[in-house]
């Protein structure tokens, strides 16, 4: 009886040892975090279940945010060039990337996934000249930006252009109002059907890449003292998301729209990724 207590208890700190050299892998600085896999959480939980039930570990496993993430990305070798003067307003609008669908259930098993969070990395610069010279903020006064969006009921995301597609779903979105056609999800805060992303350093030839991140807890701007999405972006040009996670779905698509306005304004795109993390 003492030899199998001594096993048990041998096998227990094992898997309690690996639990915590995961966890310190994990417990690093953003830039360089582990980031589990959903072989990872599944290991995490059989680890746990014999001293706690699986709703006290989902909520240590969210607390933690030990989740698992899709990514996506693109990249251009020369930068994509969106030129404002291109279109007949000096007012250009490219759709860059589109996400796979986000998909109901999680890989692994039947259970189903929730977005937690979205980390969004841009890489570009504009023309590198123009501008109101009086301005003293990196990103007021600048034309260049990116967007995002939330295309629902779009089948399928082959190689495509992901431009043709943006403009198929815009197409078809304005034949009628038929919610079985594509379309793209609106901005419960603005309105519109795109959330601002990111400004581009004003009047900069140098490449600058930008980290936006985005979750499901919006905190309302009187908390920081802001009172315009304007004057939150005022800083580090990017766009706060409000609503943004909360208004995914499964089957969603989340699509990235290069702009630049006004003539002599271009937003050159290096790349441009998305990292959506989940819970299972």
């Amino acid at each position: 009886m003492g030899q199998a207590n001594s096993v048990v208890s041998s096998a227990v700190d094992s898997a309690i040892s690996e639990f915590k050299e995961n966890i310190l892998k994990w417990a690093t600085p953003r830039t360089t975090r582990f980031v589990p896999t959903e072989q990872d959480v599944l290991a995490v939980e059989g680890y746990l279940l014999p001293y706690l039930p699986i709703e006290v570990i989902n909520i240590i496993l969210d607390e933690a945010e030990y989740w698992p993430h899709l990514i996506c990305s693109r990249e251009s070798d020369p930068p994509r060039r969106v030129i404002a003067s291109a279109s007949p307003d000096h007012n250009m609008s490219v759709c860059y990337l589109i996400s796979p669908k986000i998909s109901e259930y999680c890989l692994t098993r039947r259970t189903k996934l929730k977005v937690r969070r979205i980390v969004f990395h841009t890489l570009s610069h504009d023309q590198g000249w123009g501008g109101d010279a009086g301005l003293t903020g990196l990103y007021e006064g600048s034309y260049t930006w990116f967007e995002a969006a939330i295309f629902r009921n779009l089948e399928g995301n082959d190689d495509s252009d992901p431009d043709e597609i943006a403009r198929s779903v815009q197409s078809l979105e304005n034949r009628g109002s038929d919610f079985s056609r594509p379309f793209q999800v609106s901005n419960p805060d603005t309105g519109k059907k795109v959330w601002l992303l990111q400004k581009n350093v004003r009047a900069s030839h140098d490449e600058v890449m930008h980290e936006i991140v985005w979750d499901g807890k919006d905190v309302p701007r009187e908390a920081d003292g802001l009172t315009s999405e304007e004057e939150a972006t005022s800083e580090k040009g990017s766009g706060l998301g409000y609503g943004f996670v909360r208004q995914l779905q499964a089957g969603d698509h989340i699509a990235i729209f290069a702009r630049a306005q006004y003539p002599g304004w271009t937003n050159h795109v290096v790349g441009v990724d998305m990292q959506i993390f989940y819970s299972m």
